[in-house]
């Protein structure tokens, strides 16, 4: 009767590590899109402010 292939200790530990790496990697990326939203959000904010002061200021010049 044949004996069923099983992994060896040091392969089990390989796909562990694997599997873990693929995990950290997949936290990484879900974070960098977290922070890459805000700075999308603060970026809009701040576009906004600077539209806005050039129109005030394109007021002004006119108004002169």
């Amino acid at each position: 009767m044949p004996v069923p292939n099983r992994l060896t200790t040091g392969q089990k530990a390989n796909i562990t590590r694997g599997l873990n790496l693929q995990a950290a990697t997949k936290k990484d990326m879900q974070l960098l899109e977290k922070k890459i939203e805000s700075l999308d959000k603060q970026l809009a904010k701040y576009q906004k402010e600077l539209l806005r002061a050039i129109k005030k200021y394109g007021k002004r010049r006119r108004g002169k």
